[in-house]
């Protein structure tokens, strides 16, 4: 299946003007063309009101009779799969009517005529977000995209509490009206799974996919895999293409590149990862439903800055509970290094200390054998030995010259002895921390923690607090967690406990929270 899906093939179609329903609708414009079916503006002529209508047509297998109106199947041995597949178009219909969303086209009538079907449905004014972005050459801003990200989500919970999944989530299936609002088009791929539909998958009815936007499990048509989480792919890769206007990189790709998500244009790191995460070639690491990815841009929205949070209270759970992550506190007993003139200034008052000191002791030893000195001798002593004890100092400073740190330069560094107070039990612990620094000396950027306890962390820091994506957490116990941490508890991730069983969703204050749990042969618990 083509990524633009707006397409007219003129011979296929019913010609303007042609009236169903016995004159209740009247065909004004011919809008696309697919696979499976065509669409056009009309009519209703009882009141007058613009419309769109869908007409059931497989290309390839129908044809049009001499009245150009009329649908046939060209081949008998087709007659069986026609009917099959029309009856798929009829769900497809019904469907979508129990779909109340004002982000999901709403559908009213539903007939056959011609020899084959119809439903009705409302007309968009407005354009798909593939044709906006060829129009423009361009592609939307964060701000616009994360508009159309929250509208199509809101639609999609609505899809998925159905136990429908849409299969074909893409630039072309997102119509955008002229009040800016999104709405999720074309069903036609969608599947019922959870109440059965007779689907099988084979080499004549194999499910049609859109490359760059089906995750693994749909482009080996594993069906059985198929979840919220599927769509969640299409969703993720569809922001990737609404921010770059690049084809977005297959599951093979994301496996063998390294850097396998490029953005020419300015995104936020945290619309990176989101986008990150939600195109994870295995489904166990993707969001796996769409409450997952509210609460991450919920966060996104209420914690600009990453603040440490208060201690967790651990409480007793029915399943395997993740210890919480030690919490560190600020730096104590870190060195910075100095600029140079407070080192010869600090150097220069040590000296005419010391030097001081010699002058009163020695003139004092002087005077208690009766040896008589005056002002002016007492002062070129003293200025003497300034010079002396200073020139003393700047010899032995030169052995070892200290050189200025900048903050935008932050060098490696290791940390001993960093305090932190657990959240596992009361009291005072450390880690060694290994790693580069800002400014402040708080550790910042990707490093590795060593506790005290015998835990280890490794991953991103943000000025001295566990924070960003590609984060893993080791308790010497055996368990695990890797994922994204935020404010030095775990946030988005896969909890993994020694037996082997795990947990894979969010948690909040470092506990599970909305996810499943798993044995260690990956069955839900």
């Amino acid at each position: 299946m083509s990524e633009d899906t707006v397409t007219i093939s003129r011979e296929s179609m019913l010609p303007i003007g042609t009236l169903l329903q016995g004159g209740k609708y009247r065909i004004e414009r011919q809008l696309s063309s697919g696979g499976f079916g065509n669409t056009y503006a009309a009519v209703n002529t009882e009141f007058e009101e613009q419309v769109a209508i869908k007409e059931f047509f497989m290309r390839g297998i129908s044809e049009r009779e001499g009245d150009a109106i009329t649908v046939s199947v060209s081949n008998r041995t087709n007659v069986s799969q026609f009917a099959s597949q029309k009856e798929k178009f009829r769900k497809e219909a019904r469907r979508l009517r129990k779909l109340r969303n004002d982000h999901i086209v709403a559908v009213h009538d539903l007939f056959e005529e011609n020899g084959t079907a119809y439903y009705e449905m409302d007309l968009i004014q407005g354009e798909s977000l593939s044709e906006q972005m060829r129009r423009t050459g361009q592609p939307l801003s964060e701000q616009e995209a994360l508009n159309v990200l929250h509208q199509v989500l809101d639609a999609l919970q609505v899809v998925h509490a159905q136990g429908l999944y849409h299969l074909d989530l893409k630039p072309g299936n997102i119509m955008v009206d002229h009040e800016g609002k999104a709405l999720l088009i074309d069903f036609g791929a969608s599947k019922q799974m959870s109440q059965g539909d007779g689907y099988s998958v084979s080499t004549s009815s194999a499910m049609a996919f859109t490359p760059g936007y089906a995750p693994l499990e749909q482009t080996e048509q594993n069906m059985k895999s198929f979840g919220p989480w599927t769509d969640l792919y299409a969703l993720g890769a569809t922001l990737y293409k609404l921010l770059t206007n690049l084809t977005p990189p297959t599951p093979s790709e994301i496996l063998m590149s390294s850097t396998p998500l490029v953005f020419p244009t300015p995104v936020s790191a945290k619309t990176q990862q989101l986008i990150a995460w939600m195109m994870k070639p295995r489904l166990d690491q993707r969001p796996q439903s769409v409450a997952e990815v509210k609460q991450y841009l919920d966060g996104m929205a209420s914690k600009p800055t990453p603040k440490p949070t208060p201690k967790p209270d651990p409480k007793p759970m029915s399943k395997p509970t993740p210890k919480p992550t030690p919490k560190p506190a600020p730096v104590h007993g870190v060195t910075q290094s100095s600029g140079n003139g407070k080192m010869w200034l600090g150097r220069a008052a040590i000296a005419a200390g010391i030097a001081a000191t010699i002058v009163v002791y020695g003139f004092g030893f002087l005077e208690f054998f009766g040896i008589r000195v005056g002002v002016s001798e007492v002062l070129a002593a003293a200025v003497v030995a300034i010079i002396v004890v200073f020139g003393f100092f700047m010899f032995r400073g030169n052995d070892k010259p200290e050189t200025a740190e900048t903050p935008d330069k932050p060098k490696l560094e290791v940390v001993v002895n960093r305090t932190y107070t657990s959240p596992i039990k009361d009291g005072m612990g450390t880690y060694s921390y290994s790693g580069p620094l800002d400014s402040e000396g708080r550790p910042n950027g990707n490093g590795k923690a060593t506790f005290s306890n015998g835990d280890t962390y490794v991953g991103p820091f943000e000025h001295g607090v566990m924070q960003g994506t590609g984060a893993t957490y080791r308790f010497k116990a055996g368990d695990s967690f890797e994922g994204e941490m935020q404010n030095d508890q775990f946030f988005n991730g896969t909890y993994t406990s020694s037996d082997g069983s795990y947990f894979k969703g969010s948690f909040s204050k470092g506990q599970p929270e909305h996810g499943t749990w798993y044995d260690k042969s990956g069955k839900k618990m």
